[in-house]
């Protein structure tokens, strides 16, 4: 169990970060993600026409390579870490929103529309990631 992990204000990847005691599973589900991502990445292509599937592919790669670029081993590790995260996380965005309109078209109405929910609310949780330390640390600083 991770002791000082904090759900709201640390990032999932504290848990797989150098001396975490929750490293190796960790680290086994970020690649058991990125495994997954092929055939997923397989299903889409197949299923929706377009390049959603390459949004999936690609989180499924940026996610190796969070898993191969742990925290706390030095700064340059950590920076390429941040980045491969950032692509990750962009690139699920892309996938949901590439998906839309090839569904709608297709007259999948009700998946693309929650293909572009999923689009909006991962790109809003993206944007507001930054002040919810912010806005924990004011809360409990007033408590």
């Amino acid at each position: 169990m991770a002791v000082d992990y904090s759900p709201i204000t640390d990032a999932i990847s504290r848990l797989a970060a150098v001396g975490a005691d929750t490293r190796v599973l960790m680290s086994a589900g970020f690649l058991g993600f990125s495994t997954a991502s092929i055939p997923a990445a397989g299903a889409v292509r197949r299923a929706i026409p377009g390049s959603a599937w390459v949004g999936v592919v690609g989180t499924g790669l940026a996610t190796a390579a969070v898993a191969a670029l742990p925290l706390d081993r030095n700064p340059v590790i950590d920076a390429a870490h941040a980045l491969a995260a950032g692509a990750g996380y962009a690139l699920f965005v892309y996938a949901a929103a590439a998906a839309a309109k090839p569904l709608w078209e297709a007259g999948r109405r009700s998946l693309a529309t929650i293909s572009m929910c999923v689009a909006v609310l991962a790109s809003a949780a993206l944007v507001a990631t930054p002040f919810v330390s912010v806005i924990v640390t004011a809360s409990v600083s007033m408590t």
